[in-house]
């Protein structure tokens, strides 16, 4: 068996905090050397596809921005399919903004007049921000969101995820959020239209977001060690169980590819 389109996720697959994840650079080169497919997905709704092409060339991964698929970009792109022409109140970081208005948004900065509200989160959300999403919701606006991860791995340890965000609003409003980005599909549907058909397999070092994620999609899914999941926690875990539990993605290219490894399960 072997993959000829595979989904990286970044955080915790690709890289840790600004260094990548020993192996990584090599492992992505053979892939590509063998004709494989990629696509570099990732639930960060604070960054913009471009910053990610300097951040993973400056740790020797050089990669295209067609290659990556951002939750600003898949939440944009779904708000644009499902609310064609609505008033968007995109409550994010500036790659947030851009990538609702690149995807045919009118931007609304007035909750009382916003059709759909757009909640990415980032590090400068506060009160204000919780109080306009929270009106805007009540006052009848659809509810969009980036991801329901509720941390992402950090070098000192667990940071809150815009999941944390998201469930605040949900919490107030009783009203769920339409995300796109991991573990619904929208982002991998994305990827797929960027890739093309093909036999898929997803990387990444999420159980609930990667594994299930890609399950519901109609993917593989591989688990890497290198991130927010355990071995333990792999073994125990009772949902969509992963095809591979990889130490790291330094093992990738001899499971993808179509040879055993000793950590191929």
């Amino acid at each position: 068996m072997s993959y000829d389109r595979v989904l990286l996720d970044l955080d915790g697959t690709v890289y840790l905090g600004h260094g990548a994840v020993p192996g990584a650079a090599e492992a992505i080169a053979e892939l590509r050397t063998a004709g494989v497919r990629l696509a570099f997905v990732t639930n960060d709704p604070v960054s913009a596809r471009v910053d990610y092409v300097e951040r993973l060339g400056a740790i020797g991964i050089a990669v295209g921005a067609d290659e990556l698929v951002t939750c600003a970009w898949a939440t944009a792109q779904l708000v644009a399919e499902e609310r064609p022409g609505a008033r968007v109140l995109a409550l994010g970081s500036q790659a947030w903004l851009d990538e609702h208005r690149l995807a045919g948004a009118e931007l609304v900065d007035d909750y009382r007049a916003a059709q759909v509200l757009s909640l990415g989160g980032d590090w400068t959300f506060g009160y204000r921000e919780l109080e306009a999403s929270i009106r805007a919701v009540l006052g009848g606006a659809a509810f969009y969101g980036s991801n329901r991860d509720a941390t992402f791995p950090n070098v000192d340890g667990p940071s809150p995820g815009a999941g944390a965000l998201l469930a605040a609003v949900e919490y107030a409003t009783g009203v769920p959020a339409r995300c796109a980005g991991k573990p619904e599909i929208g982002m991998f549907h994305e990827a797929e239209r960027l890739l093309g058909p093909g036999r898929y397999l997803m990387v990444g070092d999420r159980l609930d977001a990667d594994v299930a994620g890609a399950h519901a999609a109609g993917m593989d899914a591989a688990l890497v060690l290198t991130g927010s999941s355990t071995a333990d926690q792999a073994g125990a875990w009772e949902g969509p169980a992963p095809v591979a539990v990889l130490c790291s993605i330094a093992d990738l290219p001899a499971f993808a590819l179509g040879a055993p490894t000793c950590s191929g399960t």
